[in-house]
């Protein structure tokens, strides 16, 4: 057939012995491999003597029946006279995933007319191209959350400075120490995001209630109550897995304690991002806007009751009932459904003080253990974290 090149047993023989690449040659007519190079083995786990005369369809884990039927109509095609080339999504013995590129070609082999099959495994390939693009990501958001909440506090600085001069009054250095202080913040939780981005080197058997307990002693509790429904043992990095519960921890109390759950979803929709705070370190990313008692209004406590309301949040952890996770979860005012998406970008906030980065820090510690992370509602309305993709040992339910 035109287009067709022939090949002698001898030759393409030596080139099968000879290149890196994945080789198969295919009966058009039975749709069975006649001959099979070392790498085309290797990439399906399945010693090269018995391929032969094998179904090529057998040989795949790809159990789309979608996708192998389109992988034997690439064979037709390119028996008659047309070359393919597609990707293909495989596993390989050991069950992890392959991405490949395929490439089928009519060939005559001694006589006989055949298809000859070019399989290159791109799977590191890819991999580095994906870690690539989430790195000139992650540059592009530290470049946006550097320019604004850098600069925001630098020309608060800068400003207060000069009507101090003009005027020497020391409310002017107050709100220069206040400025200085969300500084050191975003500084600091850029480098966390920074450092928390980073793929897990080990990971070890580890306790989700002993984890829970230590990040709930990092966090200021205001009255608040812990309680762990269960535990389990997770494969994970102790250390950053005490960060990421202390941020949730830290960012469920803090917006648990402002009142009404009502007067709270109110105030976010009629107030819009504003916010009333009585220190420069109650700051947060919920995603969702609320008013905050003054503290001289609450005793000085600094965390106030509103109409009457009790001023103890409690927050909740423990595994999913699956045991492929685990989640936390508060009775505060909660996430609005518009903005649960948004809720881990860096740098968003609707809250003034906030830097717009705790929670990204969270998102960027699951997903470095391979983990997935939702916000929902939680039973009594408030804010849900569910962390999926876990990989748990023995669970116990309280």
């Amino acid at each position: 057939m035109e287009g067709r090149d022939e090949l002698s047993g001898a030759v393409y023989r030596e080139v099968f012995g000879c290149v890196d690449d994945g080789l198969v040659l295919i009966d058009p007519e039975t749709g069975r491999i006649t001959d099979a190079n070392d790498a085309f083995a290797g990439l399906v786990g399945v010693d090269r003597a018995s391929l032969v005369d094998e179904p090529l369809v057998s040989i795949t884990n790809n159990e789309s029946h979608a996708a192998v039927a389109y992988a034997v109509a690439m064979v037709e095609r390119a028996a008659a006279g047309e070359p393919q080339s597609f990707e293909w999504t495989d596993l390989d013995a050991d069950g992890e995933e392959l991405e490949l590129e395929v490439r089928f070609a009519p060939v005559a082999v001694d006589g006989a007319d055949l298809v000859l099959g070019v399989i290159r495994d791109v799977t590191a390939g890819r991999e580095r191209e994906r870690a690539l693009l989430r790195r000139k990501e992650r540059l592009e958001e530290f470049a946006s959350v550097v320019s604004h909440d850098l600069r925001g506090p630098l020309n608060v600085i800068e400003g207060e400075l000069r009507r101090h001069r003009e005027t020497g009054a020391d409310e002017h250095l107050d709100a220069v120490e206040a400025a200085s202080y969300h500084l050191d913040r975003v500084v600091t939780d850029l480098l966390d995001l920074a450092r928390d981005g980073q793929t897990i080197a080990e990971a070890e058997e580890t306790s989700l209630e002993a984890v829970a307990r230590r990040a709930w002693s990092l966090v200021d509790g205001r009255g608040a109550t812990l309680e762990v429904t269960g535990d389990a043992t997770l494969r994970a990095d102790p250390g950053r897995l005490t960060r990421a519960l202390e941020n949730l921890f830290r960012n469920s109390v803090e917006h648990g304690s402002t009142g009404p759950r009502s007067q709270a979803r109110e105030d976010s929709v009629e107030h819009g991002s504003t916010s009333s705070r009585a220190q420069p370190d109650e700051s947060v990313e919920h995603g969702s806007t609320y008013t905050r008692v003054q503290s001289g209004d609450s005793g000085g406590c600094g965390d106030g009751v509103v109409g009457g309301a009790r001023d103890s949040p409690e927050v909740e952890v423990g595994p999913l009932p699956d045991g492929r996770g685990f989640y936390v979860a508060d009775d505060g005012p909660g996430i609005p459904p518009g903005t649960r998406e948004r809720a881990f970008d860096p740098g968003f906030t609707t809250d003034s003080d906030g830097t717009g980065l705790g929670l990204a820090i969270v998102h960027r510690i699951f997903e470095a253990h391979g983990w997935s992370v939702e916000v929902g509602e939680s039973e009594s309305g408030g804010a849900r974290f569910v962390v999926r993709g876990v990989t748990t040992g023995a669970t116990a339910e309280y």
